[in-house]
């Protein structure tokens, strides 16, 4: 096994894939310490307090060193953002333009309409 790459998720489990399993994989947070002991890992409490920060970790297994893998940032102005989301200035427009009492109206009307055809189905 040349490396793991993992990071710890709150139900305190590790999940993790390595070059020979491309799949993923997951154990316990004390199973998956015992696991990598038996790799010399450098500055190892350092290792277990960057993976107890939830911290994503590439460990090589052959020398022992690893790393926290850093995700990409990337900045972008609003209308950026709204291209990742065409459509949704529109209808955010068309729902501000609607009166607040007839969009309740409409939901509770839809709502029941759902609910008529259900019962009536059974």
């Amino acid at each position: 096994m040349k490396w793991i790459m993992g990071f710890q998720t709150p139900y305190n489990m590790v999940k993790f894939i390595t070059n020979e399993d491309g799949s993923p994989q997951a154990l316990s947070y004390y199973k998956f310490l015992d696991f990598v002991a038996q790799f010399k890992i450098k500055n190892s409490i350092e290792f277990i307090g960057n993976i107890d920060k939830f911290q994503t970790i590439l460990l090589n297994c052959e020398t022992g060193e690893w790393e926290v893998q850093k995700p990409e940032l990337k900045t972008g102005t609003f209308s950026d953002m709204l291209k990742l989301n065409p459509g949704k200035q529109e209808i955010e427009e068309e729902n501000k333009k609607k009166d607040p009492l007839l969009r309740k109206k409409t939901f509770l009307d839809g709502f029941f309409t759902a609910r008529k055809k259900q019962v009536t189905k059974k």
